[in-house]
């Protein structure tokens, strides 16, 4: 597995997820990030992906956030969460 991927996903859902700073987005997601299934009403871009967890996290505030597999090669990941 890739450490460095791997630890870029765990410092998103770290600082994304459960401290709410949307605005790390700009350093973990790549500048040409592309979300292939957005939620609708929202765009595909970075600046849309900060929209969406601002959104989310607002509406689960009560929610914690567990990592449950992080799974990286090369410059890609993917990590799931409960």
């Amino acid at each position: 597995m890739d450490m460095d991927t791997k630890d870029t996903i765990l410092r998103y859902y770290d600082q994304v997820w459960r401290s709410g700073n949307v605005a790390a987005i700009d350093t973990l997601l790549a500048d040409d990030y592309a979300d292939e299934t957005p939620p609708p009403g929202f765009g595909a871009d970075r600046e849309a992906h900060k929209q969406i967890a601002a959104a989310m996290r607002d509406a689960s505030r009560e929610r914690t956030m567990e990592i449950v597999d992080v799974i990286a090669e090369g410059d890609r990941g993917v990590g799931s969460g409960g």
